[in-house]
C-alpha cells in the first residue's frame, strides 16, 4: 500500500524543518518511538542503566502507524539528530577491591554490542550521565581516588562518540553525588577524594560540557534509597509530567561548565560555601571538598 502523506508539496529540507521545530526541551521527556526504554547492566561493585529519551513531539510519531510517510522520516530524524542519554551509576561495592581496567572492559563491550544492535546510538551526542558515590566502608585501609574513578567512567561511557563530531556538537552533562557517609569517612580520615582529577576537564574536548559535585541528602546503600536513586532517570522516561532535571537532589557545592562559541571555548566555575538548607554538618564538609575541587582548577583550569 502506498504511504500517506501530509506535505504532499514539501521538499525534503522543508520536511525537516518543521521536524525540527517540534523538537524543543520545553517539550517532557519520551521514550515514545524509542526501540527500548532502558538498558540495565549489573557489575559486583557497580550499577549501571543506560536510557535514551528525546523531547520530540509523541503524537507525530504516533502516525507511524496510519503508514503517514513524514511520521516515518520523523522517527528517523529523532534517532539521527535529537536522542539524549541518560546514565546512572551506582558505586555500592568494595572500592578496595574494585579493578578499573577490568570494568573498563566490560562496559566497552556492553556498550559495544549496544551499538551493534542500535546503530543509532553512535549518533547520539548529547550525555546526562549521574554517577551515585556510596562504597562499602573497609576499616583500616587506604581510600581510593574518588575523583579519578568516576572521571574515568565519564570517559568510557562516551566512548562512543567520535572525537571530532563531540568537539562540533557534543553536550555532557556530569553529576558526581557523594553518600554522605563515604564524604564524612574521607575527610575524618584527613584523606582526599580525589575531587580535582573529576573538576579538571578538557575544555575544549566537547562543544559544552558541565560538572557538577553533590553531597547526597541520604545515603544509597540501604536498598530502599538504591532503588529510588538508580529509578529516578526510569520514572522521568516514563512519566512524561517529571523530568529529570527537576529531581536532581543532593548539596551542590561545585559546578564548573564550559562552552566553545565561535572557535572560543568560555568557562565559568562556581562554589558554593554555605548549603541552602542550612544542614549543619554540609558547613563543615563544604569547604573541605571546595577547596579539593579547585586546587587543580586553578592551576589548570
Amino acid at each position: 500500500m502506498e504511504p500517506r502523506l501530509i506535505f504532499a508539496d514539501l521538499p525534503a529540507e522543508l520536511r525537516n524543518i518543521i521536524y525540527t521545530s517540534t523538537i524543543t526541551p520545553s517539550q517532557p521527556a519520551s521514550h515514545a518511538g524509542l526501540p527500548f526504554i532502558s538498558k540495565t547492566y549489573t557489575f559486583s561493585h557497580t550499577k549501571v542503566i543506560l536510557t535514551p529519551i528525546h523531547h520530540g513531539n509523541p503524537s507525530f510519531l504516533a502516525l507511524r502507524r496510519f503508514r503517514f510517510q513524514e511520521a516515518s522520516e520523523y522517527h528517523s530524524y529523532l534517532l539521527t539528530n535529537a536522542i539524549q542519554l541518560r546514565i546512572s551509576v551506582l558505586f555500592n561495592g568494595h572500592i578496595n577491591t574494585f579493578v578499573q581496567e577490568h570494568w573498563d572492559k566490560k562496559i566497552a563491550s556492553h556498550l559495544k554490542n549496544l551499538v551493534k544492535k542500535y546503530a543509532w546510538l553512535a549518533n547520539v551526542l548529547d550525555y546526562d550521565i549521574r554517577i551515585m558515590w556510596e562504597p562499602k566502608i573497609m576499616v583500616g585501609k587506604k581510600r581510593r581516588n574518588v575523583g579519578a574513578i568516576a572521571d574515568r567512567m565519564v570517559e568510557v561511557l562516551t566512548g562512543m562518540i567520535d572525537a571530532g563530531l563531540k568537539r562540533k556538537k557534543g553536550v555532557l552533562k556530569v553529576e558526581l553525588q557523594i553518600g554522605q557517609g563515604a564524604a564524612c569517612d574521607y575527610v575524618r580520615r584527613q584523606q582526599p577524594l580525589g575531587l580535582a582529577d573529576f573538576a579538571f576537564f578538557e575544555q575544549d574536548a566537547w562543544q559544552k560540557h558541565s560538572r557538577e559535585v553533590r553531597i547526597a541528602h541520604e545515603d544509597f546503600r540501604t536498598p530502599k534509597n538504591a532503588f529510588l536513586a538508580l529509578s529516578t532517570h526510569l520514572e522521568a522516561a516514563l512519566n512524561e509530567s517529571k523530568e529529570w532535571e527537576c529531581r536532581r537532589e543532593g548539596h551542590l557545592f561545585f559546578k564548573k561548565e564550559a562552552q566553545r562559541k565561535m572557535g572560543e571555548t568560555v568557562a565559568r566555575l562556581e562554589t558554593i560555601t554555605k548549603p541552602t538548607d542550612g544542614a549543619v554538618m554540609m558547613t563543615v564538609l563544604f569547604p573541605v571538598l571546595i577547596k579539593e575541587c579547585t586546587h587543580v582548577v586553578d592551576k589548570r583550569g
